[in-house]
């Protein structure tokens, strides 16, 4: 018997499973469920019910989020004409600090855009 054929005869080395601080993935599952939720309302949900049900998710993820906040700095906050960036760390309590841009835009005193970018990495370890 060759080498080779001895080889591809010998079982594979088990590899274990890795494992998962799910705890410290909930803010991104938080997100993920909420967003899929919303996708599903859309749908599957006749347009005269969804605005309510849109609202109670957003308030739902709102709370979760709340819930799971320990601390928020603003880093800083620049304005260009109605385009505003406030630059800030979030933490939890299982990870942070988490760096957030928020990009607004304001338009007659009010928000009508806002665009958010993190990065994820200090949730995943």
């Amino acid at each position: 018997m060759t080498r080779l054929a001895s080889l591809a005869a010998a079982p594979p080395p088990a590899i274990p499973p890795p494992h998962i601080e799910y705890w410290q993935l909930s803010p991104t599952l938080l997100v993920f469920g909420l967003a899929i939720a919303g996708v599903l309302v859309e749908a599957f949900v006749p347009r005269a019910q969804r605005r309510a049900l849109h609202l109670g998710l957003t308030l739902s993820g709102l709370a979760g989020m709340f819930a799971m906040t320990r601390q928020v700095e603003v880093v800083r906050r620049w304005a260009d004409g109605p385009d505003v960036i406030t630059w800030f760390e979030l933490s939890t309590e299982t990870a942070g600090p988490l760096p957030v841009v928020n990009w607004s835009r304001v338009e007659d005193g009010r928000i009508t855009r806002i665009r958010v970018t993190f990065d994820p990495r200090p949730l995943l370890g």
